[in-house]
């Protein structure tokens, strides 16, 4: 894994494909599916980022703003 850190690619967190860059932040996906993280970087590749993350980080959004309207 340093090896690929040192040439500029990061290997994703969830699905272990390598990718060129720093890759996106995996947060706030639990550490139960981040499978290939091994160094803990929390790193994903673009494909994930957009099948899995955003729509994560989206439902989080929304979960949140319901809680708020029911404790209102």
């Amino acid at each position: 894994m340093e090896k690929i850190a040192e040439r500029g690619y990061i290997a994703c967190g969830l699905c272990g494909d390598v990718e060129f860059g720093f890759g996106h932040n995996v947060e706030p996906i639990p550490k139960k599916f981040r499978k290939w993280d091994l160094n803990g970087e929390g790193r994903c590749c673009k494909k994930c980022n957009d099948k899995f993350v955003i729509p994560y980080r989206i439902a989080l959004i929304g979960k949140k703003r319901e809680e708020a309207s029911a404790s209102s």
